[in-house]
């Protein structure tokens, strides 16, 4: 059976989930494609807007606040791990609502209040504190999230 063309196998990736420029390049490069092949492929996708770093990296950081509950920091080191600009990885956590993100905190932390019942106050404290970071709340929404 012949292997499938490099754009055949991007479009099949990408129709199982949004990617980044370099997550398709890198999944090329993978199943050992040309180089050359490799640059024509990524090429006719961004002019077919089909990958578009930045639209990717808003709709990201949208649903990983919103759905995953993940705070700006831990947003911005996943958009770095998949190739994203820092420039524009700076851009799009600067515009996470922070009504949102503290939302998203909030309810976080409601969803282990049954878990976390039989605490001491100074557990479940220091437990809520540690789970935010992990997720890559600030600070002060951290303090926020808690006092509330």
């Amino acid at each position: 059976m012949p292997k499938r063309s490099a754009t055949a196998y991007a479009l099949y990736l990408l129709g199982r989930k949004a990617r980044s420029k370099r997550e398709i390049v890198e999944k090329l490069r993978a199943k050992e494609y040309p180089e050359s092949e490799i640059a024509a492929t990524v090429s006719q996708l961004e002019k077919n807007r089909l990958i578009d770093d930045v639209i990717f990296s808003k709709i990201y950081a949208e649903d990983k606040v919103r759905i995953y509950r993940r705070g700006r920091h831990r947003i911005a080191l996943e958009l770095l791990q998949k190739g994203i600009d820092k420039e524009l990885i700076q851009e799009v956590t600067k515009n996470i609502n922070s009504e949102v993100e503290l939302e998203a905190a909030r309810s976080l932390l409601e969803s282990k209040t049954r878990q976390w019942r039989q605490l001491t106050d100074r557990q479940r404290f220091e437990r809520s504190v540690s789970l935010l970071q992990r997720r890559g709340f600030s600070g002060a929404i951290i303090r926020q999230a808690i006092e509330k």
